[in-house]
């Protein structure tokens, strides 16, 4: 089986690292197996933590990715997923542009 390598570098120390390995993961989510490839691979816990990042474009393509991999979940599981989502980009101290709060709109 093939090992996911940005999944692995959602780990990294280096803020730019984790934001070009969210964004290639986002871009694998496009389509449903590269979503379920991702969610084989765990990186949904990472993921998840990183909706939390101080820099809006790892947690916005966190977000997405996320989002992408809830599709075909049951609405259990997306109604938590939303109310995660909700809480990380409505925070306050986080300037998030619009498209990301529209992403939890769709």
């Amino acid at each position: 089986m093939m090992q996911l390598l940005p999944q692995q570098l959602l780990y990294s120390p280096i803020e730019n690292i984790q934001r070009v390995a969210a964004g290639v993961l986002c871009e694998l989510a496009q389509d449903k197996e590269g979503a379920e490839l991702i969610e084989k691979e765990n990186a949904a816990t990472p993921l998840t933590e990183l909706l939390h990042s101080r820099n809006e474009g790892i947690a916005a393509y966190a977000a997405a990715v996320l989002f992408r991999m809830s599709e075909d979940k049951s609405q259990d599981y997306k109604k938590r997923l939303s109310v995660e989502l909700t809480s990380s980009l409505f925070r306050d101290d986080m300037p998030w542009p619009e498209v990301c709060v529209n992403l939890l709109l769709l």
